[in-house]
């Protein structure tokens, strides 16, 4: 039901964020950040990741000037985010990286850390089958 579901995570964030911010302006609408999870299931990395957001979407509201109203679980994923040193030692810590480091990909999870390495936003679409395309 929502106007546009963008596809966000610690690398693209600030593309994310700006597309979104930008949409719910538009819209004269709110934002929601909806976790992946895994099996229907909240997952560290996600709670993290989503708190990231929800920091990047703060700093540019109140660099403009304005305020946001965060619902209490966008709080609870700011405090979350800010509870660890670095998103490398959160995703680290989660199960989603012992898996990845148990499977030998270990060298992965710095890949997935690294904010703001790109500036392309995903966007799903809905038609006969669910499909993610390029936001332009």
């Amino acid at each position: 039901r929502a106007r546009a579901v963008l596809i966000g995570c610690i690398m693209n964030a600030t593309a994310c964020c700006e597309q979104a911010l930008a949409l719910a302006q538009q819209g004269d609408t709110y934002l929601s950040i909806v976790c992946a999870g895994q099996k229907g299931r909240f997952v560290l990395d996600d709670g993290v990741c989503s708190g990231f957001l929800v920091e990047t979407i703060v700093g540019m509201v109140r660099s403009r000037g304005e305020d946001c109203l965060l619902s209490d679980a966008a709080l609870a994923a700011q405090k979350l985010y800010h509870s660890y040193d670095d998103i490398l030692s959160a995703f680290r810590e989660s199960n989603s990286g012992k898996i990845i480091i148990k499977i030998g990909q270990e060298a992965d999870i710095p890949l997935c850390a690294r904010p703001d390495v790109s500036q392309v936003v995903p966007t799903l679409t809905q038609g006969t089958q669910l499909q993610i395309e390029r936001l332009t």
